[in-house]
Protein backbone atom coordinates (compact mmCIF):
# COMPACT_ATOMS: atom_id res chain seq x y z
CA UNK A 1 0.00 0.00 0.00
CA UNK A 2 1.34 3.63 -0.90
CA UNK A 3 2.11 5.61 2.47
CA UNK A 4 -0.16 8.46 1.32
CA UNK A 5 -2.98 5.60 1.19
CA UNK A 6 -1.96 4.71 4.41
CA UNK A 7 -2.05 7.76 6.11
CA UNK A 8 -5.52 8.61 4.53
CA UNK A 9 -7.13 5.57 5.96
CA UNK A 10 -5.40 6.26 9.42
CA UNK A 11 -7.22 9.56 8.94
CA UNK A 12 -10.65 8.10 8.16
CA UNK A 13 -9.99 6.00 11.26
CA UNK A 14 -8.72 8.53 13.53
CA UNK A 15 -12.49 10.43 12.08
CA UNK A 16 -14.41 7.46 12.65
CA UNK A 17 -13.22 7.09 15.97
CA UNK A 18 -15.82 9.61 16.93
CA UNK A 19 -18.73 7.86 15.76
CA UNK A 20 -20.87 5.17 17.28
CA UNK A 21 -19.45 2.34 15.18
CA UNK A 22 -22.39 -0.67 15.61
CA UNK A 23 -24.08 -1.52 12.04
CA UNK A 24 -27.04 -2.61 13.64
CA UNK A 25 -29.34 0.09 12.55
CA UNK A 26 -27.96 1.04 8.93
CA UNK A 27 -28.19 -3.16 8.57
CA UNK A 28 -31.62 -3.10 9.63
CA UNK A 29 -32.85 -0.74 7.11
CA UNK A 30 -31.45 -2.46 4.04
CA UNK A 31 -32.99 -5.40 5.57
CA UNK A 32 -36.59 -4.51 4.64
CA UNK A 33 -37.89 -5.83 1.12
CA UNK A 34 -38.57 -2.94 -0.86
CA UNK A 35 -35.00 -1.01 0.24
CA UNK A 36 -33.08 -4.13 -0.64
CA UNK A 37 -34.77 -4.84 -3.83
CA UNK A 38 -34.00 -0.90 -4.86
CA UNK A 39 -30.78 -2.04 -4.14
CA UNK A 40 -30.41 -5.12 -6.36
CA UNK A 41 -32.14 -2.83 -9.29
CA UNK A 42 -29.01 -0.63 -9.63
CA UNK A 43 -26.75 -3.31 -8.39
CA UNK A 44 -26.86 -6.28 -10.69
CA UNK A 45 -28.04 -6.29 -14.50
CA UNK A 46 -31.00 -8.70 -14.09
CA UNK A 47 -33.33 -6.41 -11.69
CA UNK A 48 -32.56 -3.48 -13.28
CA UNK A 49 -35.37 -3.02 -15.80
CA UNK A 50 -38.39 -3.98 -12.88
CA UNK A 51 -40.11 -2.27 -9.83
CA UNK A 52 -39.21 -2.41 -6.95
CA UNK A 53 -42.54 -4.43 -6.12
CA UNK A 54 -41.77 -7.20 -8.84
CA UNK A 55 -38.51 -7.76 -7.53
CA UNK A 56 -40.04 -7.92 -4.05
CA UNK A 57 -41.96 -10.70 -4.84
CA UNK A 58 -39.22 -12.81 -6.81
CA UNK A 59 -37.81 -12.98 -2.69
CA UNK A 60 -41.15 -12.77 -1.10
CA UNK A 61 -42.04 -16.61 -2.83
CA UNK A 62 -39.08 -18.58 -1.12
CA UNK A 63 -40.14 -17.01 2.16
CA UNK A 64 -42.89 -18.96 2.05
CA UNK A 65 -45.19 -16.17 2.00
CA UNK A 66 -48.16 -15.65 -0.11
CA UNK A 67 -50.16 -12.97 -1.53
CA UNK A 68 -53.19 -12.00 0.88
CA UNK A 69 -56.43 -11.67 -1.77
CA UNK A 70 -57.80 -8.86 0.67
CA UNK A 71 -53.82 -7.64 1.23
CA UNK A 72 -52.11 -7.69 -2.00
CA UNK A 73 -49.31 -5.59 -1.09
CA UNK A 74 -48.85 -6.98 2.60
CA UNK A 75 -45.84 -8.78 1.52
CA UNK A 76 -43.85 -5.60 1.06
CA UNK A 77 -43.87 -4.77 5.24
CA UNK A 78 -41.51 -7.61 5.00
CA UNK A 79 -38.06 -7.80 6.19
CA UNK A 80 -35.36 -10.33 4.63
CA UNK A 81 -33.58 -12.59 6.09
CA UNK A 82 -30.63 -11.74 8.79
CA UNK A 83 -28.19 -14.56 8.61
CA UNK A 84 -24.66 -15.71 10.42
CA UNK A 85 -22.39 -17.00 7.69
CA UNK A 86 -19.93 -17.33 10.21
CA UNK A 87 -22.36 -19.44 12.43
CA UNK A 88 -21.61 -22.38 10.54
CA UNK A 89 -17.64 -22.20 11.10
CA UNK A 90 -16.88 -24.76 13.99
CA UNK A 91 -15.13 -22.43 16.38
CA UNK A 92 -15.84 -19.35 15.22
CA UNK A 93 -18.37 -17.92 18.13
CA UNK A 94 -18.65 -14.74 16.39
CA UNK A 95 -21.94 -13.35 15.56
CA UNK A 96 -22.07 -11.58 12.21
CA UNK A 97 -25.44 -9.56 10.95
CA UNK A 98 -25.67 -9.54 7.60
CA UNK A 99 -28.15 -9.47 4.92
CA UNK A 100 -29.47 -12.78 2.49
CA UNK A 101 -32.15 -13.97 0.07
CA UNK A 102 -32.51 -16.34 -2.16
CA UNK A 103 -34.22 -14.48 -5.20
CA UNK A 104 -35.39 -15.97 -8.44
CA UNK A 105 -34.39 -14.04 -11.64
CA UNK A 106 -37.08 -11.87 -13.08
CA UNK A 107 -36.99 -14.11 -16.63
CA UNK A 108 -35.94 -17.57 -16.25
CA UNK A 109 -36.35 -19.77 -13.28
CA UNK A 110 -32.77 -19.48 -12.42
CA UNK A 111 -31.99 -19.08 -8.97
CA UNK A 112 -29.88 -16.54 -7.03
CA UNK A 113 -28.29 -16.59 -3.49
CA UNK A 114 -27.96 -13.11 -2.55
CA UNK A 115 -25.77 -11.63 0.47
CA UNK A 116 -25.57 -7.69 1.46
CA UNK A 117 -23.35 -6.72 3.17
CA UNK A 118 -22.92 -2.70 5.24
CA UNK A 119 -20.10 -2.10 7.34
CA UNK A 120 -19.48 1.88 8.75
CA UNK A 121 -15.73 1.46 9.23
CA UNK A 122 -13.91 1.14 5.90
CA UNK A 123 -12.00 -2.45 6.05
CA UNK A 124 -8.49 -2.83 5.04
CA UNK A 125 -8.31 -4.76 1.56
CA UNK A 126 -6.68 -7.73 3.62
CA UNK A 127 -9.86 -7.99 5.95
CA UNK A 128 -12.49 -6.91 3.06
CA UNK A 129 -10.65 -9.74 0.57
CA UNK A 130 -11.09 -12.17 3.82
CA UNK A 131 -14.53 -11.81 4.71
CA UNK A 132 -15.98 -11.59 1.71
CA UNK A 133 -14.71 -14.79 0.20
CA UNK A 134 -15.38 -16.20 3.69
CA UNK A 135 -19.07 -14.94 3.35
CA UNK A 136 -19.20 -16.11 -0.39
CA UNK A 137 -17.60 -19.51 0.79
CA UNK A 138 -20.23 -20.11 3.78
CA UNK A 139 -23.29 -20.01 1.25
CA UNK A 140 -22.06 -22.03 -1.34
CA UNK A 141 -22.04 -23.88 2.09
CA UNK A 142 -25.30 -23.19 2.99
CA UNK A 143 -26.82 -24.55 -0.35
CA UNK A 144 -25.40 -27.99 0.46
CA UNK A 145 -29.09 -30.25 0.89
CA UNK A 146 -31.24 -27.64 0.19
CA UNK A 147 -34.62 -28.71 -2.41
CA UNK A 148 -33.13 -25.48 -4.53
CA UNK A 149 -29.47 -25.49 -3.66
CA UNK A 150 -26.22 -27.76 -4.57
CA UNK A 151 -27.23 -31.62 -4.19
CA UNK A 152 -25.02 -33.88 -2.09
CA UNK A 153 -23.39 -34.75 -5.24
CA UNK A 154 -22.53 -31.48 -5.81
CA UNK A 155 -24.77 -31.09 -9.04
CA UNK A 156 -27.54 -27.58 -8.98
CA UNK A 157 -24.61 -24.96 -7.38
CA UNK A 158 -26.60 -21.71 -7.52
CA UNK A 159 -24.87 -18.53 -8.81
CA UNK A 160 -24.34 -16.20 -5.85
CA UNK A 161 -24.10 -12.30 -5.43
CA UNK A 162 -22.05 -10.28 -2.81
CA UNK A 163 -22.27 -6.72 -2.27
CA UNK A 164 -20.55 -4.52 0.08
CA UNK A 165 -21.42 -1.56 1.00
CA UNK A 166 -18.86 0.95 2.71
CA UNK A 167 -21.05 4.10 3.07
CA UNK A 168 -17.99 6.03 5.65
CA UNK A 169 -15.12 5.59 2.84
CA UNK A 170 -12.13 8.51 1.55
CA UNK A 171 -12.87 6.60 -1.73
CA UNK A 172 -16.14 6.61 -4.07
CA UNK A 173 -16.66 4.46 -6.47
CA UNK A 174 -17.72 0.60 -7.32
CA UNK A 175 -15.40 -2.17 -7.46
CA UNK A 176 -15.77 -5.10 -9.03
CA UNK A 177 -14.41 -8.86 -8.67
CA UNK A 178 -13.79 -11.48 -11.62
CA UNK A 179 -13.28 -15.19 -11.69
CA UNK A 180 -11.17 -15.53 -14.73
CA UNK A 181 -10.56 -19.02 -16.31
CA UNK A 182 -8.08 -20.38 -18.73
CA UNK A 183 -7.04 -23.06 -21.20
CA UNK A 184 -4.06 -24.47 -22.55
CA UNK A 185 -5.60 -27.30 -24.91
CA UNK A 186 -8.09 -26.94 -27.78
CA UNK A 187 -11.65 -25.38 -26.99
CA UNK A 188 -14.25 -27.94 -26.86
CA UNK A 189 -17.65 -27.54 -25.56
CA UNK A 190 -16.93 -29.48 -22.40
CA UNK A 191 -14.38 -26.31 -21.46
CA UNK A 192 -16.75 -23.89 -22.95
CA UNK A 193 -19.33 -24.91 -20.21
CA UNK A 194 -16.43 -25.28 -17.34
CA UNK A 195 -15.69 -21.56 -18.14
CA UNK A 196 -19.22 -20.44 -18.68
CA UNK A 197 -20.16 -21.88 -14.87
CA UNK A 198 -17.39 -20.59 -13.34
CA UNK A 199 -16.87 -17.02 -14.67
CA UNK A 200 -20.86 -16.47 -14.30
CA UNK A 201 -21.30 -18.03 -10.38
CA UNK A 202 -19.91 -15.70 -8.89
CA UNK A 203 -20.88 -11.79 -8.91
CA UNK A 204 -19.22 -9.46 -6.70
CA UNK A 205 -18.92 -5.66 -6.03
CA UNK A 206 -17.74 -3.03 -3.10
CA UNK A 207 -19.56 0.26 -3.13
CA UNK A 208 -17.50 2.56 -1.21
CA UNK A 209 -19.57 5.98 -0.71
CA UNK A 210 -18.07 9.27 0.31
CA UNK A 211 -19.46 13.01 0.80
CA UNK A 212 -18.82 13.30 -3.12
CA UNK A 213 -22.11 11.32 -3.76
CA UNK A 214 -23.63 13.70 -4.81
CA UNK A 215 -21.68 14.40 -8.03
CA UNK A 216 -21.11 11.01 -9.09
CA UNK A 217 -23.28 9.62 -12.30
CA UNK A 218 -23.81 5.83 -10.92
CA UNK A 219 -27.56 4.66 -9.64
CA UNK A 220 -26.31 2.76 -7.07
CA UNK A 221 -24.19 5.80 -5.75
CA UNK A 222 -27.40 7.72 -5.72
CA UNK A 223 -29.62 5.54 -4.29
CA UNK A 224 -26.89 4.62 -1.44
CA UNK A 225 -26.45 8.50 -0.87
CA UNK A 226 -30.03 9.09 -0.54
CA UNK A 227 -30.17 6.62 2.13
CA UNK A 228 -27.39 6.97 4.35
CA UNK A 229 -26.39 10.61 3.84
CA UNK A 230 -29.98 13.37 3.83
CA UNK A 231 -32.39 14.13 6.20
CA UNK A 232 -35.21 11.44 7.88
CA UNK A 233 -37.78 13.46 5.40
CA UNK A 234 -35.66 13.62 2.16
CA UNK A 235 -34.75 9.86 2.38
CA UNK A 236 -38.71 9.20 2.68
CA UNK A 237 -39.33 10.97 -0.32
CA UNK A 238 -36.37 9.77 -2.48
CA UNK A 239 -38.00 6.17 -2.08
CA UNK A 240 -41.50 7.39 -2.78
CA UNK A 241 -39.96 8.65 -6.05
CA UNK A 242 -38.31 5.35 -6.84
CA UNK A 243 -41.55 3.43 -6.26
CA UNK A 244 -41.25 2.31 -2.58
CA UNK A 245 -44.52 1.83 -1.06
CA UNK A 246 -44.70 3.41 2.44
CA UNK A 247 -45.79 0.73 4.81
CA UNK A 248 -45.48 0.73 8.26
CA UNK A 249 -41.94 -0.63 8.29
CA UNK A 250 -39.96 2.05 5.99
CA UNK A 251 -40.16 5.29 8.15
CA UNK A 252 -39.36 2.95 11.25
CA UNK A 253 -35.85 1.89 9.73
CA UNK A 254 -35.31 4.91 8.21
CA UNK A 255 -35.63 6.68 11.02
CA UNK A 256 -33.50 4.52 13.30
CA UNK A 257 -30.57 4.86 11.48
CA UNK A 258 -30.52 8.92 11.55
CA UNK A 259 -31.82 8.94 15.03
CA UNK A 260 -28.38 6.58 15.68
CA UNK A 261 -25.87 8.46 12.71
CA UNK A 262 -27.46 11.99 12.08
CA UNK A 263 -25.72 13.17 8.45
CA UNK A 264 -22.46 11.12 8.83
CA UNK A 265 -20.62 13.17 5.56
CA UNK A 266 -22.39 16.34 6.77
CA UNK A 267 -20.71 16.12 10.51
CA UNK A 268 -17.63 14.70 8.59
CA UNK A 269 -16.89 16.95 5.61
CA UNK A 270 -15.06 20.11 7.31
CA UNK A 271 -12.78 17.65 9.61
CA UNK A 272 -12.17 15.40 6.65
CA UNK A 273 -11.08 18.06 4.37
CA UNK A 274 -8.83 19.45 6.84
CA UNK A 275 -7.35 15.70 7.86
CA UNK A 276 -6.92 15.16 3.71
CA UNK A 277 -4.91 18.96 3.91
CA UNK A 278 -3.00 17.75 6.82
CA UNK A 279 -2.27 14.44 5.37
CA UNK A 280 -1.25 15.99 2.03
CA UNK A 281 1.40 18.07 3.82
CA UNK A 282 2.39 15.42 5.87
CA UNK A 283 3.33 13.44 2.51
CA UNK A 284 5.11 16.54 1.40
CA UNK A 285 7.12 16.74 4.16
CA UNK A 286 8.07 12.44 3.99
CA UNK A 287 8.68 13.22 0.48
CA UNK A 288 11.38 15.79 1.24
CA UNK A 289 12.83 13.58 3.89
CA UNK A 290 13.59 10.91 1.54
CA UNK A 291 14.54 12.75 -1.35
CA UNK A 292 17.06 14.69 1.67
CA UNK A 293 18.47 11.17 2.79
CA UNK A 294 18.93 9.93 -0.92
CA UNK A 295 21.05 13.10 -1.80
CA UNK A 296 23.13 11.93 1.80
CA UNK A 297 23.12 8.91 0.58
CA UNK A 298 24.52 9.51 -2.78
CA UNK A 299 27.19 11.80 -1.43
CA UNK A 300 28.34 8.74 1.42
CA UNK A 301 28.86 6.72 -1.65
CA UNK A 302 30.68 9.55 -3.36
CA UNK A 303 33.15 9.98 -0.52
CA UNK A 304 33.39 6.62 0.20
CA UNK A 305 34.27 5.46 -4.07
CA UNK A 306 37.05 8.57 -3.45
CA UNK A 307 38.53 6.26 -0.26
CA UNK A 308 38.79 3.28 -2.00
CA UNK A 309 40.63 4.66 -4.87
CA UNK A 310 42.86 6.59 -2.75
CA UNK A 311 44.25 3.51 -1.04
Amino acid sequence: MEESEIIAMHALEAIQAEIPMSDGAAKEMLRDIQIFSLILKFSFAEYSGFTVAEIASRIQYFKGIRPDPDDPEGFLDQMVDASDPEANIPGSGKSIYDNFVVIQDMITDQLYFVQLDVNLRELSPEVLCGRSLNYIASIILRQRGLPFGMSRDYKGLKPIKALWILPLSHRLGVWEGEFRTGWSGCPDDYITELNGRVENMIEWKVVFLNHGWHNSDEEIIQVLGHLFDTETEETIEYLKKEGIKMTRQIPGVVQEYYKKYGRPFVTLSDEANENYILMKQEVVRKDEEIKSMIEKIALLEAELAKLKGSR
